[in-house]
């Protein structure tokens, strides 16, 4: 049984000064003064559990069950002055107009997954393993946020072979079989599966306006991947290795800007296209 925790913390901070002495076509010949602020974290958590089971001398089996948690949000502020008329003062009170600060709100993402793993060798010489993911993402709708992937593959050790095992100048040689599949959810918001608004500003008062059309049957993009190859070991010195491998994407995370007009938000996330490398 196996914890694992671990955590990516970022703080930071940034300022921008344009000195009134500076000759600035933006500013009117006026310094201004820019304070930045930004805070991210994220979290994750594994727990897994192994067990490994000699059934004879000739089988064995491992199997394998986890569970994995992520969470990550982040925060920013800026604020901003201009007018400054002098460089020894150059901080955001000595400016004569403040700016609307901008803040970026609090986004947050989190997945929970629950994963499972089989692994079988006869002989130490085959091999066969079966994975199955279940993964969960606060980033898609809740018609497909959840999502789950299967994966397999086998091997033969043909070294281990009677009529191998004395050929000295061959110290490696496999023969490996896999196929699978996993899911993307980068490239798009925390929140496109939403349909949201957002303050804005109209002359000096509070406005809102809508930020996002939303799309509630947003989900995973999946690449489904095989794989056949061999690779070996010659005279203790020379590896090789060769593959051949076809991956499909399909239900591909894309976004499209809408013909102005059609809506105020004129983004639109979406599942979409299919691409095949080989």
């Amino acid at each position: 049984i196996k914890s694992l925790l671990g955590t990516d913390l970022i703080d930071s901070r940034g300022t921008t000064k344009i000195l009134p002495s500076i000759p600035s076509a933006t500013t009117d010949n006026e310094g201004y003064v820019n304070e930045s602020f930004a805070r991210s974290s994220t979290w994750q958590i594994t727990n897994t559990a192994e067990y490994k089971w000699d059934v004879t001398d000739d089988h064995q089996l491992i199997f394998l069950l986890g569970h994995e948690g992520i969470v990550g949000q982040s925060q920013s502020f800026n604020s901003r002055t201009q007018g400054q008329s002098d460089d020894r003062f150059m901080e955001l009170g000595h400016g004569t107009e403040a700016l609307l600060p901008s803040l970026a709100g609090h986004p947050k993402y989190e997945y929970l997954s629950f994963f499972g793993r089989v692994d079988y060798s006869f002989m130490h010489r085959y091999f066969v393993n079966f994975t199955i993911r279940n993964d969960r993402s606060s980033r898609f709708g809740m018609e497909r946020r959840s999502a789950s992937f299967p994966s397999g593959g086998v091997k033969w050790d043909i070294k281990q072979e009677n009529f191998l095992k004395d050929v000295s100048w061959i110290n490696v040689l496999n023969i490996v079989g896999e196929i699978g599949s996993v899911g993307n959810s980068s490239g798009i918001g925390n929140y496109s599966h939403l349909a949201l608004v957002g303050p804005t500003t109209y002359g000096k008062a509070m406005a809102f306006y809508q930020s996002s059309i939303g799309n509630p049957t947003l989900g995973w993009e999946t690449q489904i991947m095989s794989n056949v190859g061999f690779s070996g070991r010659f005279f203790d010195r020379f590896n090789v290795e060769m593959n051949y491998y076809r991956r499909k994407t399909k239900d591909m995370l894309m976004t499209i800007t809408l013909p102005a007009g059609s809506a105020a938000a004129r983004s639109l996330a979406f599942n979409g296209g299919e691409m095949t490398n080989k």
